[in-house]
């Protein structure tokens, strides 16, 4: 499913002028066409919207596989990604409800969020997701302890 929380829109996100770029070009896919919109109304810092523009079209204009209404999902999430990232801003990106960092980033932001979090997060709005209270990332092909939570069960267990 292609239900996302872009952070961009969502957390990133001010009344910004957008005159000075011009229009991205539509793809026909509505899930990337919407991320796009959502960038490019509210983005804060609309001297980097040039460069999101040229991303958009280098995506819809691929001449090996251009982005268009048909096209597979993870051509579009790839599209997505690389078009976040044409901002050059930590804190922007797609986040997916299955990844801790999809809960890291609206327990950051759950205030600017607050009118969606029952939404999110049902029954009470709250953040919060199964785990022990620690986070591990990838690293030379062994598992890393980036993070322990303070008050965790990991905490608590000793982890560092």
């Amino acid at each position: 499913m292609l239900v996302r929380l872009f952070a961009a829109a969502l957390f990133v996100a001010a009344a910004a002028g957008a005159e000075a770029a011009a229009e991205p070009p539509r793809s026909g896919h509505p899930v990337f066409d919407q991320a796009v919109r959502l960038v490019f109304d509210r983005f804060y810092d609309s001297g980097a919207l040039d460069d999101f523009v040229k991303a958009v079209r280098r995506e819809v204009e691929d001449r090996e596989a251009p982005l268009g209404k048909s096209s597979p999902d993870g051509r579009v999430d790839a599209a997505i990604d690389r078009v976040l990232a044409s901002l050059g801003v930590s804190h922007t990106g797609r986040f997916e409800a299955d990844t801790i960092a999809y809960f890291e980033i609206a327990d950051v932001f759950r205030f600017a969020i607050r009118d969606d979090m029952r939404r999110l997060f049902p029954p009470r709005g709250e953040v919060g997701y199964p785990g022990i209270g620690m986070v591990v990332r990838p690293d030379s092909g062994k598992l890393f302890v980036s993070d322990v939570y303070d008050g965790s069960s990991a905490a608590r267990a000793g982890m560092l």
